[in-house]
């Protein structure tokens, strides 16, 4: 691995959310996808048994929850979803949503 970082794009998805985000959330989002941008596979994969599935990662630091591709072909991570979680049902409906379907990510990114 080289030690030039990942560029990060995010999904139109994700970009919405983070528009609705407070600001310390939105600066834990880029701490955390610098993190991931070092070591794309440093954070658990969301289905290791998939072939396309060991690419897609979940990076979970407190109540933040950013959902992201790594597109090996063009050197490059893409962020589909992130979750902040508070304390409603329907935040943790959300989550659990996020987590039981597998999204198609190619057209995303």
């Amino acid at each position: 691995m080289s030690d030039t970082p990942w560029h990060t794009r995010l999904s139109p998805k994700a970009l919405a959310v983070l528009q609705e985000l407070p600001e310390d959330a939105r600066e834990m989002l880029r701490d955390v996808m610098d993190i991931a941008g070092r070591d794309p596979w440093s954070f658990s994969p969301f289905d290791s048994c998939g072939i396309e599935g060991e690419d897609v990662r979940a990076a979970a630091v407190g109540q933040l929850i950013a959902v992201y591709w790594i597109n090996r072909p063009a050197g490059r991570l893409c962020v589909i979803d992130i979750v902040w979680l508070v304390t409603d049902d329907a935040s943790l409906g959300e989550l659990a949503r996020l987590l039981s379907g597998k999204a198609a990510v190619r057209a995303l990114c």
